[in-house]
């Protein structure tokens, strides 16, 4: 009979065995994710440096490896745990054999003679109870591990996973949490504490066993200096170098740019810059104490690179000390009232169109448009306004003019397609009002936007912007000031170039700034996120400060944008309108301007009218000796125009008025409709639609009405228009540009 041990039933079984055992080992015994763990969301800036980050699900700090270890921790780590690391397959026989006979000795388990990729193992099956059997699947599982990962791979996993005490996991983790560092930037007594807290992190993290914890370190240190890792210099320095006495919070600078990333990833690397985000923190924090006075709570900034386009840094709100309410609130994701912060966009629009050039002059008088009647902040008038004025300025109801005139509908289309995805109303739902803050934008699209406008300026191919255009509503932004801003202010911005713009809402909810340099675009944004205003709350008071004082801590730049080089024409322009130099214009300039300029009107201003020799009156053959009569050119405005205009501008001369035997001489002026009935109210109508008519005997004359001493708007050859008005009585009013001038008054009466 044959022995059991040479059966070949038994050989098979042991055939079989190795091979499910090799098959197990080579397939099965490690998993494709050998850590099923749940790790934090961190974000970094651009150049590495912590900015966010939310604890795992399991509640505890571990982070996922972002770049590959530092050389002064794997020195210390190998040192500390398992020198011959990269001479072994997984296990060290010669630590094997010293831990057996430790734990003969002391008739337990004192040591494990494990290598890091033992303790590796150890790490992936979640620290089972140390058993005879589970030191043998380490081993088996370590060679196996050896097998598959490169020894970097391994220290890394190692790293990557081994407690540091608390809740703190991986050395990514310890690094921020013990002394709010990368990695990299980790000092070699900072590296060898680390290095040591592994080994017992139950007993030893800091804030606990001060003196145990520093010995340890020191012993790693002395080592270091034996083995020449480190040289005396190093140690002596590193000896003296305090523990820190508990966990650091961790960095909090950009919390709802890496709430708004939407992200999946536990590692998120940002466009953000560091020093730009912190410095943006610390000035946005200054500001949020001194606008407490005026229950001023919430701060949003926006800083972009215009080469790359890329946000370096975003605060969506101030920090919880000064906002515990509402900061959770991403306010610069949030749409709010625009204020005036999309003139330069009309500007650069209307420019774009032929409509204007930078010294077009535009109407700045009382105006209304169907009961909608603008106000400039100053509540005063200029009667005449360059277009590049009147955006410097910001004065509305030059603006609001361009806007009605450019068109309403064809400027929300432009703003849609610049990026302004907010205004998703009908543009009849916003009115002219737009150009003053009836529709919603973000501070994010805002920041885009003139990013995008910006950019476009450096782009050698570009069919969908006007460089010339953009140029020169940035160089109008250049000249901005206010009227009740003190000297210093331009002061400052002499120091260096910036297109810049404010914008208040109505009912001073939002103070906006926007402004531009050859680098870099900010935008900011300070209100309330529950919306409610407060007393003075501006642009020019509130955001501009904020604007201005980071572009004091940003890489300072003295270059600008370059003039482009095509999309020029030389141009004659009528001095004293701005407009093209029609036939009369007495002082008309050669001048270089977008080519699009070339489609602007005619100088709607300058006349050819007949006076006397004296020119103290306008004649005719009638009443004056026709080879005596003269032909000269004046500026003729409207007389509301006159009226505000003189006050700003002293040395303007009047045409001479109408010699005295001149008796119709505004008799080719007739108002057709309504003439001085009564007009009747239906219903329970308060207000009703009158369509005015009127009759001008020469061609092409521009007829000025004015409904109760407000403009109300122009007509040419057909003389219709039409304006809803209240019940009561009204005085109509025409004007041509000679200055001649008819006026009716009327009523309105509602039905009995």
């Amino acid at each position: 009979m044959k022995k059991w041990y040479k059966h070949k039933y038994f050989k098979r079984t042991i055939l079989v065995s190795i091979i499910l055992f090799f098959i197990w080992f080579i397939f099965f015994s490690i998993p494709k994710e050998p850590f099923n763990v749940p790790y934090s969301k961190v974000m970094y800036s651009q150049d590495g440096y912590l900015l966010n980050a939310k604890v795992a699900k399991d509640q505890q700090w571990r982070f996922p490896m972002g770049a590959s270890l530092s050389p002064k921790f794997e020195k210390c780590i190998l040192t500390f745990e398992d020198k011959g690391f990269y001479h072994h397959i997984g296990i060290s026989p010669t630590g094997v054999g010293r831990a057996i006979v430790q734990n003969i000795r002391h008739h337990k388990i004192v040591s494990g003679g494990s290598t890091i990729t033992m303790q590796t193992v150890r790490l992936m099956k979640q620290n089972p109870a140390r058993t005879w059997h589970e030191k043998i699947l380490e081993m088996i599982l370590a060679m196996r591990i050896e097998l598959r990962y490169s020894k970097k791979e391994i220290l890394t996993m190692y790293a990557m996973h081994a407690p540091f005490g608390n809740n703190v996991v991986g050395i990514e983790a310890a690094s921020w949490r013990y002394f709010g560092k990368k990695t990299t930037d980790l000092s070699w007594a900072e590296n060898a504490l680390l290095a040591v807290l592994p080994n017992a992190p139950g007993l030893l993290y800091p804030g606990k066993n001060h003196d145990r914890l520093l010995q340890k370190r020191n012993r790693l240190l002395a080592q270091l200096l034996k083995e020449k890792i480190i040289d005396a210099n190093t140690y002596n320095l590193s000896i003296a170098e305090s523990i820190p006495d508990k966990p650091l919070p961790l960095p909090d600078l950009a919390w709802h740019y890496f709430a708004s990333t939407g992200s999946d990833k536990n590692i998120n690397y940002s466009s953000i810059q560091f020093r730009i985000q912190e410095q943006c923190l610390r000035i946005v924090k200054n500001y949020a104490a001194k606008n407490q006075d005026n229950q001023i709570q919430s701060i949003a900034v926006i800083v972009s690179d215009i080469h790359s386009g890329k946000i370096l840094a975003y605060i969506g709100n101030t920090p919880k000390q000064w906002n515990p309410q509402t900061n959770f609130v991403d306010c610069a994701d949030a749409a709010r009232s625009s204020g005036s912060v999309l003139k330069p966009l009309l500007y650069y629009e209307a420019m774009k169109e032929g409509l204007i050039s930078p010294g077009s002059k535009l109407f700045d008088i009382p105006v209304s448009y169907n009961h909608f009647a603008p106000q400039n902040y100053a509540r005063s008038y200029e009667g005449l306004v360059s277009a590049e004025n009147a955006l410097a300025k910001s004065l509305n109801i030059p603006m609001v003019g361009l806007l009605n005139e450019y068109g309403l509908q064809k400027f929300h289309i432009d703003l849609k397609h610049l990026g302004f995805r907010h205004l998703n109303r009908n543009s009849s739902n916003y009115g002219l009002s737009l150009i003053l803050g009836s529709g919603e934008i973000t501070l994010k699209e805002l920041n885009l936007v003139y990013n995008n406008w910006a950019r476009h300026l450096l782009l050698k191919d570009d069919i969908n912007y006007n460089k010339a255009c953009i140029y020169e509503a940035m160089e109008a932004m250049t000249q901005v000031n206010r009227p009740d801003e003190n000297g210093n202010w331009k002061a400052f911005i002499n120091t260096q170039k910036i297109a810049w713009k404010t914008g208040t809402s109505f009912g001073n909810r939002d103070a906006w700034s926007v402004g531009i340099s050859s680098d870099y675009v900010v935008t900011v944004w300070v209100g309330n996120a529950d919306g409610s205003g407060r007393p003075n709350l501006t642009g020019i008071g509130y955001a501009a400060p904020v604007l201005f004082d980071i572009y004091n801590t940003l890489p300072k730049s003295y270059k600008w944008f370059p003039k482009p080089v095509t999309g020029y024409e030389n141009i004659a322009v009528c001095k004293a309108s701005g407009f093209k130099a029609g036939d009369y214009c007495t002082d008309a300039q050669t001048i270089s301007l977008p080519k699009t300029c070339i489609q602007m009107p005619v100088c709607p201003f300058h006349h050819l009218l007949t006076v006397n020799q004296e020119e103290t009156y306008r004649v005719n053959a009638s009443v004056y000796d026709w080879r005596k009569i003269k032909q000269k050119s004046y500026f003729i405005l409207p007389p509301v125009v006159v009226n505000y205009y003189k006050a700003w501008n002293p040395d303007f001369k009047m045409p001479p008025p109408w010699h005295p035997d001149i008796k119709e001489a505004a008799q080719h002026l007739k108002i057709i409709f309504p003439d001085k009935s009564t007009l009747l109210c239906f219903g329970e109508n308060t207000a009703m639609t009158v369509n005015f008519k009127a009759m001008a005997e020469a061609k092409n004359t521009i007829l000025y009405w004015h409904v109760d001493n407000n403009y109300i708007g122009s007509t040419t050859n057909i003389h219709e228009l039409q304006y809803n008005l209240p019940i009561g009585k009204h005085i109509l009013s025409i004007i041509d540009e000679n200055g001649n001038e008819q006026q009716t008054t009327f009523n309105i009466a509602k039905t009995q």
